[in-house]
């Protein structure tokens, strides 16, 4: 399937675990973390991780073949506008839980 047969939007919020769940995965993770994931908190290595592009509710991911993934800011989708956050990284676990469209390896 191509990626442009995906909605330009992808809905994250379900992926994401509860607050106190949040908290609890600050420090879980890898030894030699470097960041955390985006969805889960959970410690990670950024090189080599997963990235996802969010937009400004951080709740919806923008397909990753939409915008300027070296800059944040404006863009349009279907004539809404919406603001690009950059790109974040996220852990395998988490990764295997978004589509392909939705996510890269590295930041451009």
């Amino acid at each position: 399937m191509k990626i442009e047969t995906y909605p330009a939007l992808f809905d994250a919020e379900a992926l994401k675990p509860t607050p106190e769940k949040w908290e609890e995965n600050e420090n879980r993770g890898a030894r030699n973390a470097d960041d955390n994931c985006y969805l889960c908190n959970r410690a990670i290595v950024s090189k080599g991780a997963w990235h996802v592009h969010p937009e400004s509710s951080f709740d919806r991911l923008i397909r990753s073949d939409i915008g300027t993934p070296q800059d944040a800011g404006p863009i349009v989708i279907e004539g809404e506008t919406h603001y690009e956050q950059g790109w974040f990284p996220v852990g395998s676990t988490c990764a295997k839980r978004i589509p392909l469209a939705y996510r890269q390896k590295e930041s451009q």
